[in-house]
């Protein structure tokens, strides 16, 4: 079985009774991800720097 993603996948199967052929479970398993993408406004912070002339005492 190939994935989405070209990924082989893998079904076990198990017979919990070892006398009799019949009885027969399969477990499945689906793990999922799911990304969610968009854009938000960011404030950047203008600040300037600058030196200026004063008198001591």
């Amino acid at each position: 079985m190939n994935g989405g993603a070209g990924q082989t996948y893998y079904i076990g199967i198990k017979n919990p009774d070892s006398m009799y052929g019949i009885s027969v479970a399969i477990n499945v398993v689906a793990i999922v991800l799911e990304e969610e993408w968009g854009t938000r406004e960011v404030r950047k912070a203008n600040i300037k720097s600058r030196e200026v002339m004063f008198l001591k005492d």
